[in-house]
């Protein structure tokens, strides 16, 4: 009995072996799990044109390896590496292909490299010192030494002058304030600069003066401008040119001759003097008053003592000296006649 029980239980056995076998392949493929990327970092680039961008995914999913395509897709660009994470990249857009041993595949979502510079550009600009130019107030040629770093790429700065003309016109004299701006390519803006611009007028004025009469007026003064004297005086700062007299009025006891100076000034530099001659001239005569006088004759006389009431008036004599001649030749003190006589009066 056991000899023949023994070979049925061993067919047993194999029978339950194989078709448990064949119930565990059968699960394994109906049980697999998709395909799934996920980035796990990016690393953007600094300025446009670098290469330094990175990208590192992870999948899961699948059976077996997996082997991985790169591409750019902005311009279809592919890369040679077989691996989750890729280096050596520009800013753009990227996708991953994902194939597994099986022949399934996936394709990631599309990956951006940005550029992510924050760093603003920086300005340098040094105040500049200069000169008028000969004879001029303004100085023609100046160089403005500005310049700008920065980071990636930038461009030229901008200058504002605050009296609003273009950066190539002259500069005055005095100071003149250019603001500096600029934005790099990026869009990241430099703090603006503020640099001054101090020309100097190192030009001396010249003064020109003329000699001039002057007439005494009613009053016995008379008063001297530097428009009567002066004769052409200049400077290369016309605006900053002040003109003074040493002596501006005149009176009955400056008559003749008087030696003055007119100065040419600009506040700036040496002042320029020159000397002249004022003459002072009194060309207005004495006015004389004469009423007509008629008077009687002295009590029991026949003729008259008469008092004289002419008087002389000048601008520079109080006192005139006044004289005057009768018709009839006598003296003025003595009696007049009956009837008219007739006295010149000259002062």
């Amino acid at each position: 009995m056991e000899k023949i029980t023994l070979p049925w239980k061993f067919s047993a056995l194999v029978s339950i072996f194989i078709f448990s076998t064949i119930v565990f392949s059968t699960a394994s493929t109906s049980d697999l799990i998709a395909l799934e990327i996920t980035v796990d970092s990016i690393k953007d680039v600094t300025c446009p044109g670098e290469e330094s961008g990175a990208i590192t995914i992870s999948v899961s999913g699948g059976t077996g390896l997996y082997t991985y395509s790169w591409k750019k897709i902005d311009d279809g660009t592919t890369y040679s590496v077989n691996a989750p994470n890729i280096t050596g990249l520009g800013a753009g857009n990227y996708e991953v292909l994902v194939t597994d041993e099986g022949g399934d595949s996936i394709t990631s979502n599309p990956i951006k490299i940005s550029v992510s510079d924050s760093e603003a550009p920086v300005i340098s600009a040094t105040d500049v010192y200069g000169s008028a130019d000969f004879d001029s107030c303004f100085a023609q040629s100046v160089a403005l030494n500005v310049s700008v770093s920065d980071n990636c790429s930038v461009g030229e700065p901008t200058g504002t002058r605050d009296d609003n003309l273009p950066l190539t016109d002259p500069y005055p004299v005095g100071e003149t304030v250019i603001t500096w701006n600029v934005t790099d390519d990026n869009g990241n803006a430099a703090d603006p600069v503020e640099q001054r611009i101090f020309i100097t007028d190192d030009q001396s004025p010249v003064a020109a003066a003329t000699n001039f009469t002057a007439y005494l007026d009613a009053t016995g003064n008379v008063t001297v401008t530097t428009a009567d004297i002066d004769n052409g005086s200049r400077d290369n700062c016309p605006a900053a040119l002040a003109l003074s007299l040493s002596k501006y009025t005149f009176s009955c006891a400056d008559l003749g001759d008087n030696l003055i100076t007119l100065t040419a000034s600009d506040g700036r530099n040496f002042d320029s003097e020159m000397e002249i001659t004022v003459t002072v001239v009194d060309d207005l005569a004495p006015v004389i008053t004469a009423e007509p006088i008629i008077v009687p004759t002295d009590s029991g006389e026949c003729f008259a003592t008469v008092a004289m009431t002419a008087t002389a008036e000048d601008n520079c004599a109080s006192d005139s000296q006044l004289t005057g001649v009768r018709s009839d030749g006598l003296p003025l003190t003595d009696p007049f006649e009956i009837g008219t006589t007739t006295i010149t009066w000259t002062a």
